[in-house]
């Protein structure tokens, strides 16, 4: 015997005879599948990589744009990050390595820029100094009186 190794309490012997295997079917990915979230540092679109701000790596080359996205391909994603402006990105895959840094095989992307969201932000402010407006004409009626 090599070694024992305690396993929810159960003690396994570890000897010469040891084997591992891999329980994943052909095909799968060696990780866990989910989904993933975050905000985007850049964008390679030769080797189809995207760098998040925490580190992780996503692999999209071979993944699918969700509908609804606001960029349709990885170089219209790099052109806006590049530019400055902030992207986020959702999607789902499978975790290729736990790294560091982590690297996911994504299957599906939806990449969205927080510019247009903040746009409607600042457009609802706008709409907030016409009423402000509205409140100068209501003060001309009283002098009317």
């Amino acid at each position: 015997m090599l070694a024992t190794l305690t396993v929810f309490n159960l003690a396994v012997n570890i000897t010469d005879a040891t084997q591992l295997s891999d329980d994943d079917q052909p095909g799968q990915g060696d990780g866990p599948e989910g989904e993933f979230e975050g905000m985007v540092a850049s964008v390679d679109s030769v080797t189809g990589t995207i760098t998040l701000v925490d580190g992780r790596i996503i692999n999209a080359g071979a993944a699918t744009f969700e509908t609804g996205s606001d960029f349709t391909t990885l170089g219209a994603m790099a052109v806006a990050v590049a530019a400055g402006s902030p992207v986020k990105v959702e999607g789902n895959g499978t975790v290729a390595s736990a790294g560091p840094p982590m690297v996911i095989d994504a299957s599906s992307i939806k990449p969205e820029s927080e510019d247009e969201d903040e746009s409607g932000d600042d457009n609802g402010g706008g709409s907030g100094n016409s009423g402000s407006g509205g409140n100068g004409g209501n003060d001309d009626g009283p002098n009317h009186t």
